[in-house]
């Protein structure tokens, strides 16, 4: 072989070469892990979850005159829906 030559490559560079791949044929395609603005709306889905909750237990409060009542409830209340989403949200990666 010469300079001018072009290198031949015996056995070429492909997937097949390097063995099985780690990732089922399921999940072919997605993202192994989020992102940062994955993160970010996750967060935020949950902040926005648990202040709506609480939000509405002081505005309940408020107006019915059950002090600590409603203000519970709406916090138990968004911490349950945000668990929820965050869940759904984190399926993806699974």
């Amino acid at each position: 072989m010469t300079r001018d030559e072009p290198h031949k490559c015996t056995t070429p560079y492909t997937s097949a070469s390097r063995g099985p791949s780690k990732v089922p044929s399921d999940k072919v395609g997605r993202p192994t892990s989020p992102g940062l603005f994955a993160l970010a709306g996750m967060g935020l889905s949950i902040a926005v979850c648990v202040a709506g909750g609480v939000g509405l237990g002081i505005y309940l409060d408020g107006t019915t005159h059950h002090s600590p009542l409603f203000t519970l409830l709406g916090l138990a209340t968004g911490v349950a829906i945000a668990v929820a989403l965050a869940y759904l949200q984190i399926k993806r990666f699974l």
